[in-house]
This record gives structure tokens, C-alpha cells and sequence, in this order.
């Protein structure tokens, strides 16, 4: 799975085109989950937010 992305994630993200071009060269091969791991989604929490209580 890719963070925050849905189809057009093979468009923002180039790994993502690139594990495509993997599946169709080799759909019985395992995959990784580097790509994934290597997006990092840029929260932004508003300032009006309570931290929760614990």
C-alpha cells in the first residue's frame, strides 16, 4: 500500500511505475515493501487539535 495515494500514486511516485513495469515483467514474482516504506506522508495536525487524553 502507498500512503495517501490511490491510482495516480504511479504518477507522483516513481517507484510506483517502477513496481508496476515489475508486475508486468514478472507477475508471479514477491514484492517488497521498500517503496512503501521510503514515502513519507507530511502530516499536518491544525493547532486547534487537543492532544488526546491519556
Amino acid at each position: 500500500m502507498i500512503p495517501e495515494a490511490g491510482h495516480g500514486a504511479v504518477v507522483y511516485q516513481p517507484c510506483v511505475a517502477e513496481m508496476g513495469v515489475a508486475f508486468i515483467d514478472n507477475p508471479k514474482r514477491r514484492f517488497d515493501n521498500s517503496c512503501a516504506r521510503s514515502i513519507k506522508v507530511d502530516w499536518h495536525i491544525a493547532p486547534w487539535v487537543a492532544a488526546p487524553k491519556k
